[in-house]
């Protein structure tokens, strides 16, 4: 089971359809934003969605199907992110959302898959799937990272990346 854990004030504020709607206040923003990753779950019924907000809930709430909603309150979405991320450290099911360097870095740190918020933005406003094959014709997406950063690292890599972090 794939679980996306997303920062969603980076894909809200890299994508011309949610940041327009800041205009109208925050929340008009977030629910958009909640509304088109809850329509996208529906293709993919065993995956889960945790999408984190800075800052508090003021009304957009957090009872939906497939998505789990959070908000850091005192802290910031990304100490929650790296907390999960710490957590969930050497499972590649889960992917990482965000537009944040540093995020990437620490997803990548733990042998986690990571997408830019921009290109997950596209995804879910899009609605086109591209079908893989297999049984009885079910779509699964096919990330397409060709303008995307690296999703993976060797490794190599990943050692180094825990010396840099303090981790090893």
């Amino acid at each position: 089971m794939q679980e996306y854990i997303i920062d969603a004030h980076n894909v809200i504020h890299t994508n011309v359809q949610f940041r327009n709607q800041i205009s109208q206040g925050i929340d008009a923003a977030r629910l958009s934003f909640l509304t088109a990753v809850e329509s996208y779950s529906t293709d993919y019924p065993s995956y889960t969605f945790t999408v984190v907000f800075d800052g508090r809930n003021a009304g957009v709430g957090s009872a939906y199907h497939q998505v789990k909603v959070q908000y850091s309150n005192n802290k910031t979405a990304d100490e929650l992110i790296k907390k999960r991320i710490r957590k969930l450290s050497g499972n590649k099911n889960v992917i990482i959302v965000s537009s944040d360097t540093e995020i990437h870095n620490y997803a990548r740190v733990n042998a986690m898959k990571v997408e830019g918020a921009t290109q997950f933005a596209q995804k879910i406003l899009s609605g086109k799937r591209k079908n893989t094959g297999g049984t009885k014709g079910k779509k699964r997406f096919i990330h397409d990272t060709k303008n995307e950063k690296p999703t993976s690292v060797s490794k190599r890599e990943i050692e180094e990346m825990k010396k840099l972090f303090g981790l090893s």
